[in-house]
């Protein structure tokens, strides 16, 4: 009499226990890959930039609106409205610095930047250029 081989028809638990193992390594590589790519500092720039540009676009529309009304937007006017603080630091004997920065939240643009452990400073100038300044506290 023959005997009848079984089939084996299915997937046994050491092939499954062995492709888990290479999805495993596949996904700590690609995790690893993405954060050393830096792709979440670019994507934290971005979204500076894009606060940036935005509260750029504020005041241009302050400063047009003003200009229609006849007054002609300044800086000094922003500080009157509390909209930035003006700061002066000494550096050595002779020299100081006079700078502006906007004050959190005094645009609805800037997101809650500013909060936290960090410190967010958006700077002006007379020119009412903005920079970011990234500051950790």
């Amino acid at each position: 009499m023959r005997e009848k081989k079984k089939e084996n028809k299915g997937i046994t638990l050491i092939a499954l226990i062995i492709t888990i193992i290479v999805m495993l390594i596949l996904v700590g590589v690609s995790i690893k890959l993405v954060i050393n790519s830096g792709l979440f500092e670019n994507a934290h720039k971005a979204t500076i930039l894009t606060v940036v540009s935005m509260v750029k676009e504020e005041i241009g529309i302050d400063k047009m609106t003003e200009m229609i009304d006849g007054n002609p937007i300044t800086v000094e006017q922003l500080l009157a409205e509390g909209k930035i603080k003006r700061t002066i630091e000494e550096e050595g004997t002779d020299t100081y610095y006079l700078y502006y920065a906007l004050k959190e939240g005094a645009y609805s643009s800037m997101k809650g930047y500013g909060k936290g452990t960090t410190k967010d400073v958006f700077l002006i100038d007379k020119d009412f250029n903005i920079k970011y300044m990234y500051m950790i506290n």
